[in-house]
């Protein structure tokens, strides 16, 4: 045997069992959810968590994202591509009974509410713009036709015919912007 496989022998360690590991290893308790960091959203956290029995880092995240989708709409946030939303984007990974939904409900009941009431609003607006778009698009179709049924007749008519519809074909009724499903 040469030296250096007698140092090699020598610096051997010898190969100990230790048994089966677990393929998943505990994972250790996190620090207490901030609640105190969420300025006017703390007394509803704590009531909805109250109410819940969910850990607190539920509903502080459902305030959070309640809260962003409430005032979304009243700022955008200027990227190098242009203007974006300003948004939160949020996802709850808990077990299955951990209260996700319920934490969600009534912190969501507000805006819900204030969905309905816009909509019930707005379904007004919505069928006097329908009615307004069905006579405009009556009234060019009846353009369109005496265009068409009158292409013999003189070029002069005929003109003023086209400047009428293309005239029409620009100022159609403006839809309503609506601010609810």
């Amino acid at each position: 045997m040469t030296a250096m496989q007698s140092n090699i022998e020598d610096m051997a360690v010898p190969f100990t069992p230790e048994g089966p590991q677990p393929l998943l290893r505990e994972i250790p308790a996190g620090e207490a959810y901030p609640v105190h960091a969420l300025g006017p959203l703390q007394a509803a956290v704590e009531a909805v968590q109250a109410m819940t029995l969910a850990p607190v880092a539920i509903p502080a995240q459902s305030a959070l994202a309640v809260a962003s989708l409430a005032v979304q709409g009243f700022a955008d946030v200027e990227t190098l591509g242009g203007p974006r939303p300003l948004s939160l984007y949020a996802l709850t990974i808990a077990r299955s009974g951990e209260r996700k939904s319920a934490c969600d409900a009534p912190l969501m009941s507000g805006l819900r509410a204030f969905e309905r009431e816009r909509h019930e609003a707005q379904s007004g607006e919505v069928k006097r713009w329908r009615d307004r778009h069905e006579l405009w698009r009556a009234q060019r179709e009846s353009i369109v036709a005496s265009v068409k049924g009158k292409a013999g007749k003189s070029g002069r008519r005929r003109r003023k015919r086209r400047r009428t519809l293309r005239r029409w074909a620009r100022n159609p009724p403006r839809r309503p912007t609506l601010t609810a499903p």
